[in-house]
């Protein structure tokens, strides 16, 4: 008899299997307006290559100074 392989998956298996990726793996940028790096989101992922800004206060505040 083969041992039965365990139903649930650990993190490390769905990441290898390409199903999820760890918070580390995410493309990130550097935000125009305040200058820290933001990582990339979900709800941004048709428009990844437009965003400059970190959060809407950031974007609101452009003509601001960068820290």
């Amino acid at each position: 008899m083969q041992p039965e392989e365990s139903v649930l998956s650990t993190a490390g298996d769905i990441a290898a299997r390409g199903k999820a990726r760890r918070k580390g793996d995410l493309p990130e940028k550097t935000c125009a307006t305040c200058g820290r790096p933001f990582a990339w989101r979900r709800k941004w992922a048709t428009v990844w290559d437009e965003v400059r800004h970190c959060s809407d206060r950031c974007r609101r505040s452009r003509n601001g100074v960068a820290r």
